[in-house]
């Protein structure tokens, strides 16, 4: 049985993730950083499912990697961690900048490489980038949140045709679906009554969209946006 290795795995969307490919036949290697205690709950709950769960805990920002970890048969990547700050041009520094980069943008693609380089699953490998309707934009915040994601984005389509046949790579592109933990509850109601649909993607959503791109083998190179159409217009997030 193969497994699907999830960043960020130990809480919100990550987690439901987890646990959904857990219920549909996968392991799971479940990647985490601060989030312990979490993690370790998380685990219990996919070995009651009847699968295998194992702990990978690394921090981003090191960008170091135990590459036995990726000789395992490995047929699904999900790239969902990320750092999201709410900065502009004008006051970033080397120090954050780097650090989003390297989070949000170049930890996905060297792991993307080391898993395909190294894992034993003899089938197609499934790739899939979290993205956000923030590519589809031109905003005069989040510029380093912008710029990691815009980034990931290039990089879902050229690794899909450089990693053809080999591999699939696709991306899934969010709007508002989880309030974060610096924004009002308010703020969060008003960013998503303003999509054109008046709402926005759900977790549930998000899990039937990477089963579907899982299952559908000729799709590749591709960005599927859960956002409400968000991404049809210029808002900027209040």
């Amino acid at each position: 049985m193969s497994y699907a290795l999830i960043t960020g795995a130990a809480k919100r969307i990550g987690k439901a993730l987890a646990i959904s490919l857990a219920d549909k036949g996968l392991n799971i290697i479940l990647h985490y950083n601060t989030s312990v205690d979490e993690a370790k709950s998380l685990q219990k709950i996919i070995i009651n499912l009847g699968r295998k769960c194992i702990l990978l805990r690394n921090d981003f920002a090191s960008l170091s990697f135990n590459l036995d970890t990726f000789k395992m048969p490995i047929s699904v990547l999900i790239n969902n961690a990320s750092v999201f700050e709410n900065d502009y041009l004008d006051k970033i520094e080397m120090k954050n900048l780097l650090h989003t980069l390297n989070i949000n943008f170049t930890y996905p693609a060297i792991l993307t490489k080391l898993v395909l380089k190294n894992s034993s699953y003899k089938g197609q490998i499934n790739v899939i980038n979290i993205l956000d309707t923030i590519i589809y934009k031109l905003l005069k915040n989040f510029s380093t949140y912008y710029l990691s994601k815009k980034s990931l984005a290039d990089f879902t389509r050229l690794s899909a045709l450089f990693y053809a046949p080999d591999a699939r790579v696709n991306g899934i592109s969010l709007g508002q679906i989880m309030k974060n933990d610096n924004q009002s509850q308010e703020n969060f109601n008003k960013s998503v009554k303003n999509n054109p649909l008046g709402h926005s993607g759900t977790v549930e959503e998000i899990c039937n969209t990477v089963d579907f791109l899982i299952n559908t083998r000729s799709i590749t190179g591709q960005i599927i946006s859960l956002d409400g159409g968000s991404h049809l217009n210029n808002f900027t997030y209040p």
